[in-house]
């Protein structure tokens, strides 16, 4: 089926997925007025239409299949070469591993030269304490606590 789909003009692959996708709406409205028996064909079509989407989108970007087929006649070679170029990057790996391991050395070198340095603490910084004791009331405030007792005994009737 795909070979005979490949053989086909992209003008002709395009009349096709609008045939398809009419018929596609016909097995719906025969499938809600329940006259459908062959549920299968839906998926059949749909399926198809995704097939000729995907020709048509490999001649866009130009994928050819000769060479799909020459690349996995290519693998074992490609997989050599993968294979060599990885041990390649391991080699540089190990290398780049000892070049920071020596950096680390001198740097700890550099460090123990260094003369030590003190470490002077420093005072936290006091907040003001909070006292339990009631705060002293000033002669306004003392009158207006005075006044709202005397309407409380008032309202209550005491």
């Amino acid at each position: 089926m795909n070979k005979e789909l490949r053989a086909k003009t992209n003008e002709a692959l395009l009349d096709l997925v609008v045939k398809l996708k009419g018929q596609l709406l016909e097995y719906r409205f025969l499938l809600a007025q329940g006259e459908f028996k062959k549920t299968h064909q839906i998926k059949q079509t749909r399926r198809l239409i995704a097939k000729i989407y995907t020709i048509l989108t490999e001649r866009k970007v130009n994928i050819n299949l000769t060479n799909k087929i020459n690349s996995t006649m290519l693998q074992p070679k490609a997989a050599q070469a993968a294979a060599e170029n990885k041990l390649v990057a391991k080699k540089t790996l190990a290398e780049k591993r000892a070049e920071k391991l020596a950096k680390r050395v001198e740097n700890k070198a550099k460090v123990a030269a260094l003369p030590k340095q003190k470490i002077v603490k420093t005072k936290k910084p006091t907040f003001a304490k909070i006292s339990h004791q009631p705060k002293k009331l000033s002669k306004n405030d003392r009158r207006m606590q005075k006044a709202k007792k005397v309407s409380i005994r008032r309202k209550v009737g005491a």
